[in-house]
Parts: structure tokens; C-alpha cells; sequence
């Protein structure tokens, strides 16, 4: 009796130990899959994000890891996936990044952008890869707490859709294109 007792507290405990685990890897999975975005239902992890300011009009760059900016040359170099995002304009800013709920529109105007690009598997050093130009699209901003969460949609020139998400605060790459 007291054997079989031994056993069911063991299997009760082995049990509790892996839905702990098995819990604990689903949140893993989810966190890695937070920055980055699908087209077609394929995921492109964009690990990081940057913030140029230029006056009143932001450019926002979602990207990977894999990619960095030469601030020599004046170019991006590497190759990976980007989302960028051009002439963004907003009168709410918070440490240099818009809030708000913005469109796309090709007229500049406070609460658009107006310009988009996706790009896939692209060589940044040798300006090759695919490359989707935004026809229509809006980008959400929030800030909660410390941490920023950007939700993104695009259509591209091609139909695609680009769904993204990033949550981490954005670097300010200001500097990157100015050599300040």
C-alpha cells in the first residue's frame, strides 16, 4: 500500500512539474514571435526597432538582427527583413515616439504616413531581395508602462498583407543618418 502511495505522489508530482514546463515554453514561443510580422502566413522576425526624427515627421524601422546600418556609407548593410515607415506625423510625441492611431495617405498631413516599404530576405548591401511597396495601411502606437506596443497592417502593391507587431521601446537612430 504504502508503494502505490510512493507512486501516485511521484506521478502527481512528475505531472505537475511538466504543465509547469510545457506552460513555461508556450510563453517562450509567444514572446519570440511578438516582434516581427507575417506575409502570406509566414513569420519575419524583426527582433529591433528605431525611431529617426527629422522636425515634426518620424520614420519608424522595424528589422532584424541580422541587419545594421553603416553610418560611414550612409546605408543599411546585411541581409534579413524590414518594415519601414516613412513620414509619420504627429503632434503627440512621447520621448521622440509618436502615440496615436495613424493611415497611410500619399497627401502629408498630421495622422498619416506616407510612405510604407516591407522588405523579405533582403540584401541590404546589395540592394537585392523582395521589396513590397504600401498601397494602404495603418500603424497603432501605445505606450504601457515603460514598453511600447506598435501594431501594424499593411497592403502592398502585389495584394500582400502585412500584419506586425513590436513591443520593446524603439531606439532613436537619429543620429545614425546625420553623423551627429
Amino acid at each position: 500500500m504504502k508503494k502505490s502511495i510512493w507512486f501516485l505522489i511521484a506521478i502527481l508530482i512528475f505531472s505537475l512539474h511538466y504543465s509547469c514546463t510545457k506552460k513555461d515554453n508556450t510563453a517562450e514561443n509567444t514572446v519570440s514571435t511578438t516582434n516581427g510580422f507575417k506575409v502570406n502566413n509566414i513569420f519575419y522576425n524583426t527582433e529591433m526597432a528605431g525611431i529617426n526624427v527629422i522636425n515634426d515627421t518620424f520614420q519608424l524601422i522595424f528589422y532584424s538582427k541580422s541587419v545594421s546600418f553603416d553610418t560611414t556609407k550612409q546605408q543599411w548593410k546585411g541581409t534579413g527583413h524590414a518594415v519601414a515607415y516613412n513620414e509619420l506625423l504627429s503632434s503627440n510625441i512621447v520621448n521622440d515616439i509618436p502615440i496615436g492611431n495613424f493611415q497611410f495617405s500619399l497627401n502629408t498631413q498630421l495622422g498619416y504616413f506616407t510612405e510604407a516599404i516591407t522588405r523579405t530576405n533582403y540584401n541590404f548591401t546589395q540592394n537585392s531581395g523582395i521589396e513590397r511597396d504600401c498601397i494602404l495601411g495603418n500603424i497603432s502606437i501605445s505606450k504601457i508602462g515603460s514598453t511600447y506596443k506598435i501594431v501594424y497592417n499593411l497592403t502592398n502593391s502585389d495584394s500582400t498583407i502585412v500584419s506586425g507587431e513590436f513591443n520593446g521601446t524603439p531606439q532613436n537612430i537619429t543620429s545614425w543618418f546625420h553623423k551627429k
